[in-house]
């Protein structure tokens, strides 16, 4: 899971992600990536062009009286990214906050032959 530094909604996926991920009793291993930018996926996830990233923010801006309001608002769909990995191949990506069921579906696929 590749997940956002300045995104608290991203920062507790991880959370929820390691307490699902313990449940499978170390069947599966869970990294967590954290991120600045995320263009910095794309040195890791193979097969992941830049095109294929959704929009990490929206920029608003606004003036009044002389003065410039600048409002950024983080994209829910872009983050965090999960991601599947099996004998050094990328499975699956998805993007944005998942329920615990999605989680676990996610896993279950991965154990899966």
């Amino acid at each position: 899971m590749s997940m956002s530094v300045w995104n608290v909604k991203d920062i507790r996926a991880g959370h929820r992600a390691i307490e699902i991920v313990k449940r499978f009793r170390g069947l599966i291993q869970l990294g967590l990536i954290p991120f600045n930018y995320p263009e910095e996926n794309l040195a890791w996830i193979s097969g992941l062009s830049g095109g294929q990233l959704p929009n990490q923010v929206k920029l608003l801006f606004t003036e009044h009286d002389n003065k410039r309001e600048v409002i950024i608002r983080a994209t829910e769909t872009a983050s965090p990214v999960w991601v599947t990995i099996s004998e050094s191949k990328v499975t699956a990506i998805k993007f944005g906050l998942l329920s615990d069921a999605e989680i676990e579906r996610l896993i279950i696929q991965l154990l899966q032959p």
